[in-house]
């Protein structure tokens, strides 16, 4: 066999290496999204690379003549590879991401990177959610810390750090805006951590909240750079995009909600407590949008199996492209922001009580009106017959004056 054919075929049937910059595989395709004319491009290039697998297989070629089927010249595989790649360029998902340079289309996609790249562990890679969660526990003593880490090693998780990661996923919010203690506070009681926006803002006595979780997002994200340390791959390079990420991510949630709240006050004349109730609302419910990917993990025991911190990190990258996905329009116009203002405004802003309240003022209103409508007939009435008696008066001066003259 010639060696054209030879490359041909070995081409063919090589296993189909992952390509990080958007991922389309042959064996396992996901049509999901996609519109109709890259279908059927799909479709139509399928087809040609199985004639041209079979001409090349069973025809034999020579670089001067052409292949058993004359459709399907030999040089024509390359040309059906460009095609291909350039249809892969189109193809996305709803879920695909790009983080750092490196586009992942599913779990799949991350399994072959973590594989190509040899990614230790699935702790390098940390979303806001699973920072916000883990940043806030407390001081460890020295036979705390070696407890935890001996159950890292007794567990399924390549760490301690790891295992904090993998328990993050179980939570709905971060205690540090919605928690009561150690517990997570019901949300009709909205920042239980923090009250008031003046304690968010760190007016008259309070110290500034966000500045505090400020501090503490920054200095957890340290505290994880220096778990990843300082070699360069590209591991470590996706691993400090998703922690540059996360900071971005917190001070665009942070203005977000300084700007929401001043709105709802000055422009709507909303109840200052009303509206910082609706703030948490609104930041709840970016923390409910990322859960369907969070969920599906929270069961999974082994995180240093391949598969298993394959699904950690796409959870991971997917928290990230839901929370972007706020974020890229600033929050107010997402579908998810929407509808808790519309559920909002039917339970908080008007409320049984200012109902009875008002129906009660309405009622003492119309009674006074009553009241006022009896005083006013009685006052004409009286008018009347003073008119009446001065009308008779006038009457009788005028017959005296006529009598004097």
């Amino acid at each position: 066999m010639v060696t054209l054919e030879k490359n041909a075929s070995a081409q063919l049937h090589a296993p189909r290496p992952q390509v990080q910059e958007g991922v389309f595989n042959f064996d396992q395709p996901n049509d999901t999204g996609l519109g109709d004319d890259v279908k059927e491009e799909i479709r139509k290039m399928k087809a040609e690379i199985n004639e041209l697998r079979r001409s090349t297989v069973h025809q034999g070629a020579s670089t001067n003549e052409p292949s058993g089927n004359p459709m399907f010249p030999v040089n024509s595989l390359g040309e059906i590879m460009s095609r291909l790649k350039a249809v892969e360029t189109r193809v996305t998902t709803a879920e695909t991401c790009s983080i750092g340079g490196t586009t992942f289309a599913s779990d799949g996609t991350v399994a072959s990177y973590i594989t190509t790249h040899t990614v230790p562990s699935c702790a390098m890679c940390w979303d806001l959610f699973s920072v916000m969660v883990c940043m806030g526990a407390q001081g460890l003593t020295g036979k705390e810390r070696s407890d935890k880490i001996y159950s890292a090693e007794k567990g399924r998780t390549g760490s301690a750090l790891e295992g904090d990661l993998v328990a993050s996923m179980t939570h709905k919010r971060p205690l540090c805006l919605f928690g009561e203690g150690s517990k997570l506070a019901r949300l009709d009681q909205g920042f239980a951590m923090c009250k008031t926006y003046e304690h968010w803002i760190g007016a008259g006595e309070h110290v500034s909240y966000r500045q505090e979780l400020t501090n503490q997002i920054q200095s957890y994200t340290e505290g994880i750079m220096g778990q990843i340390g300082e070699a360069i791959t590209p591991a470590t390079l996706l691993a400090h995009s998703l922690l540059s990420l996360n900071v971005m991510q917190w001070n665009a949630i942070a203005g977000f909600m300084d700007m929401c709240y001043l709105n709802l006050v000055a422009k709507c004349k909303f109840d200052p407590g009303k509206a910082w109730k609706l703030e948490a609302a609104g930041v709840a419910a970016i923390f409910k949008a990322t859960q369907p990917f969070r969920s599906k993990v929270i069961l999974l025991e082994d995180s240093t199996k391949l598969s298993q911190k394959a699904a950690f990190m796409w959870a991971t990258f997917q928290t990230h492209r839901v929370i972007d996905s706020f974020v890229s329009v600033q929050f107010q116009s997402h579908p998810f922001i929407v509808t808790e203002i519309s559920l909002f405004m039917v339970r908080e802003r008007v409320d049984a009580k200012e109902v009875a309240d008002l129906g009660a003022k309405c009622k003492k209103a119309e009674e006074s009106s009553n009241k006022a409508a009896g005083e006013v007939k009685r006052l004409l009435e009286a008018h009347n017959d003073l008119k009446r008696k001065h009308d008779a008066l006038h009457a009788e001066f005028r017959l005296v004056k006529a009598k004097v003259k």
